[in-house]
């Protein structure tokens, strides 16, 4: 039941368009800072999408995030 709960959480933070977006351009070497240019967020509400993001696959850093959002297939 946990494990289903998790890939629930995981799959509904991913289906928000803007965190997807996020993710793509981030994969594609946009910096977190850049990141307001390309998507119409501000620069700290994208910063708190990408927290929620990593906090909702236990990941701790940014390259790790990548690492495993590709390795899932969610991008």
């Amino acid at each position: 039941v946990k494990q289903c709960i998790t890939e629930i959480w995981d799959n509904k933070v991913i289906a928000e368009e803007y965190n997807r977006q996020i993710l793509f351009h981030l994969a594609n070497g946009c910096r977190i800072t850049e990141l307001h240019n390309f998507i119409p967020l501000a620069e700290s509400t994208i910063k708190k999408r990408v927290a929620t993001i990593k906090k909702a696959l236990d990941i701790d850093n940014d390259r790790n995030l990548l690492h495993e959002v590709i390795r899932k297939g969610l991008l």
